[in-house]
């Protein structure tokens, strides 16, 4: 019954507006006015300072009347001044808004809904970088407050998609008998590697380096150092177990043993190559890498789609990859692979668990933090969403 009356005061509100047709014919001139009005409205109605029984009733009509228009209203307004005033609509009623669709969807009668509606077809853009970042800092949230048994779990599928996606490029750039130039085969084995991270967004994973990206939330201050900490913790460690635990599945299952064994040498080779790198090439490669990597998560916020999503992940991964960038994820593949060839065919190389730890894993790990938090996350926090507290200028 509570329900229905604030469904009703909202569309009082609705009858009473000057706009109110305009705004079912897709005006967009006056949809992007009456988005001002009513986002001003909705300030002057906070909840914190509803002191009256007709304030507060104010407040649910227009709360109510808000979520009657709001999956409708991107699509009536298509000019990008109207998206960009839907965005700041979003951010002005933060983040119980989201938990208010999906509390009051069910209760909303879709027949009547369209009664005051005719343009009710999905949108299939992309999302714009405003939106993007809204999305980015929602998601960091939820990953954030995601308890700790699912947090880590879904550490361990994503540490196990990324050895995937290595042991997919051991493969692919071996070539031994078959001369290939050396950038087509760096090209094909970065194209091979992004499997790992397309398993990672579409699949459902916690992937260490990608979640630098929550520091957006956390700059933002909805949520807590602590738990920031918690999250990429728990996430490295469960990372660390599913890389090792495919390293540990492709030796036992002899991948190494392909082309006359041509596969092992080159996980060897790959191996050696990261245990002699110095501390500042490893760091600046981690740098570089979650660089490409936190892009290539972000252009997936853009997405409406699974395809989306596959192409946004491709060609940022297929670059890090091919100039030879360190992942700390990958390596933590890498490295324990070629441990267990190398112990088990008696051949000597520049690979150890001091090396792997020292000369690799700590820098490039502290690269990728570099790259992914400072470089990606913070700088799109701070042009879209710093001065999302501020009322707008317009």
């Amino acid at each position: 019954m509570l329900i229905k009356d604030r469904r009703q005061g909202a569309e009082r509100v609705l009858n009473k507006s000057s706009l109110a047709g305009d705004l079912k014919i897709g005006c967009k001139r006056h949809a992007n006015v009456f988005l001002f009005k009513i986002t001003k409205r909705f300030r002057e109605c906070d909840a914190k300072t509803c002191q009256s029984a007709r304030a507060k009733r104010r407040y649910c009509e227009t709360t109510e009347y808000l979520i009657l228009i709001s999956g409708r209203l991107n699509v009536i307004t298509k000019d990008p001044k109207s998206q960009l005033s839907f965005t700041r609509l979003k951010v002005c009623i933060g983040p119980n808004f989201a938990s208010s669709v999906e509390q009051n969807s069910s209760e909303t009668d879709p027949e009547e809904s369209m009664t005051h509606f005719h343009h009710d077809t999905p949108a299939l853009d992309a999302l714009l970088p405003p939106q993007m970042a809204l999305k980015s800092e929602e998601i960091g949230v939820k990953k954030a407050n995601l308890d700790l048994v699912s947090t880590f779990v879904l550490g361990v599928l994503a540490g196990a998609f990324i050895g995937l996606g290595g042991l997919l490029y051991s493969v692919a750039v071996t070539t031994e008998g078959f001369e290939i130039a050396y950038g087509v085969k760096k090209l094909v084995g970065g194209l091979a590697f992004s499997v790992g991270l397309i398993l990672v967004v579409v699949g459902g994973a916690e992937l260490f380096t990608g979640n630098n990206l929550i520091v957006m939330a956390w700059a933002s201050q909805r949520i807590s150092t602590a738990k920031l900490m918690r999250n990429w913790v728990i996430v490295y460690i469960g990372n660390f177990v599913g890389a090792i635990g495919i390293a540990l599945l492709a030796f036992l299952a002899g991948i190494s043993e392909q082309n006359g064994g041509a596969v092992g040498e080159t996980m060897l080779s790959i191996a050696s190559h990261k245990c002699e790198l110095s501390w500042p090439q490893a760091f600046f490669s981690g740098v570089g890498c979650n660089v490409l990597v936190c892009l290539a998560v972000w252009l997936c916020m853009s997405a409406r789609s699974v395809t989306d999503k596959v192409l946004c992940i491709v060609f940022p991964i297929t670059a890090f990859v091919a100039t030879g960038m360190e992942h700390c994820i990958a390596n933590m593949y890498f490295v324990p692979a070629a441990l267990l060839l190398e112990n088990s065919s008696g051949e000597t190389y520049q690979i150890t668990v001091n090396a792997f730890l020292f000369k690799n894993l700590i820098p490039v790990t502290l690269g990728n933090i570099v790259g992914g938090t400072v470089l990606v996350g913070l700088v799109y926090w701070f042009v879209f969403l710093r001065n999302r507290n501020q009322p707008s200028s317009s």
